[in-house]
């Protein structure tokens, strides 16, 4: 019989799946919405900062960190059903690449999916570490992390700075074609961003998951509770660094100081990250959320999958083509309004199915009973 299911695990991709898509939203406008009909306002620049400084880079560990958490459940599952954890891993991870390359070329090129069964795969042969090298290697991955950023800052000024726009996007056909071409660039960009940072993410939440981190009482978390306030100062500190780097980060008017300070990005959203969790776990201890929330962490996939495609709908010009009328903080209320649509989308099929649809599709091809 299955152990039953901590709410806390599926709140907690919830929150992130929300701050994915506010980061996400503006993104996937940049090629597929039509040219902004409006300058920017004060408030727009204000929200884009805000975004940079709390969310860009601090979310996706969370999420990330829920994925290497789960590792340890299909462990489990395995297990239980008397089944291979190799070759249902093995099937998992080759199901989940096929979904991110039909993500990446239909939905949004900036897919992490892909990224995330390849570091499946890179972190396959330390599955059997224990909880304490887990979280030393994790560490080990910061500064890989922090120099990924400092060759982003880097590339930008040098070669992205340059890029010449993207044609205009009229059909969802022209989004498919020029995805297929801009898909490669993203990627190295999503590899950068969000590889090392991701897998020192799947390190921590596998080892999470053995120590029982969200058990009442586990003397970790009592421990990063007590620590809460000098861990939350450090995050908003660092990645205030950060988002002051990259707004100096102009090809205009190069600045190299700026450059370095993008290494402040990984080194806060460590401190900024685990504040996040701490918060959301000790919300959930104390008020009753909807159940739209646990149905949205129960479906992930589906759900950060279905983000992409109404976002693409409201805003790209095959749709409605509402990003060329919005700024920074029209984007935020969209991307709210998105989240608050797939959280309604994932209470009401939860009611007839257990589990969401493409949850279905890589179970069926993972093999699980």
């Amino acid at each position: 019989m299955a152990a039953p299911r901590n709410p806390e695990v599926d709140l907690l991709r919830s929150f992130a799946l929300v701050g994915i898509c506010i980061v996400n939203l503006p993104i996937l406008a940049l090629y597929d919405a039509p040219e902004p009909l409006r300058e920017p306002t004060g408030l727009d620049e204000i929200v884009y900062f805000a975004n940079v400084w709390l969310l860009e880079g601090k979310v996706f560990p969370l999420f990330a960190f829920m994925f290497g958490w789960g590792i340890v459940g299909q462990q489990a599952a395995a297990l239980r059903d008397g089944q291979s954890f190799a070759r249902r891993y093995a099937r998992r991870l080759f199901g989940l690449l096929v979904l991110g390359v039909l993500h990446a070329l239909f939905v949004y090129t900036g897919d992490i999916l892909v990224l995330y069964a390849l570091l499946g795969l890179l972190i396959w042969p330390f599955l059997g570490w224990s909880g304490q090298r887990l979280v030393r290697l994790a560490l080990a991955m910061v500064p890989v992390a922090a120099l990924a950023y400092v060759a982003l800052g880097s590339l930008y000024l040098i070669e992205f700075g340059d890029m010449p726009e993207g044609p205009d996007i009229v059909t969802f056909m022209d989004a498919v074609a020029y995805r297929q071409i801009d898909w490669p660039i993203t990627f190295s960009f999503v590899v950068l961003f969000n590889g090392p940072a991701a897998f020192a993410a799947f390190c921590l939440g596998l080892a999470g998951a053995r120590a029982g981190l969200l058990q009442q009482d586990n003397p970790h978390y009592l421990w990063l509770r007590r620590k809460i306030i000098p861990i939350t100062l450090a995050g908003l500190t660092l990645s205030l660094g950060y988002a002051i780097a990259e707004a100096n980060l102009t090809p205009e008017t190069p600045d190299w100081s700026a450059v370095a300070g993008m290494a402040l990005g990984p080194l806060g959203a460590l401190f900024l990250s685990t504040a996040y969790l701490v918060a959301i776990v000790e919300l959930a201890r104390r008020v009753h959320f909807p159940q739209a929330f646990v149905a949205t962490g129960k479906s992930s996939l589906t759900t950060y999958v279905l983000q992409g495609l109404i976002g693409g709908v409201l805003v790209s010009g095959y749709g409605l083509g509402l990003g060329a009328l919005m700024g920074s903080a029209g984007y935020l209320v969209t991307a709210l309004a998105v989240c608050l649509a797939t959280m309604l989308f994932a209470r009401v099929w939860q009611i007839w199915f257990r589990r969401g649809p493409l949850e279905e599709v890589l179970r069926a091809i993972t093999g699980s009973r």
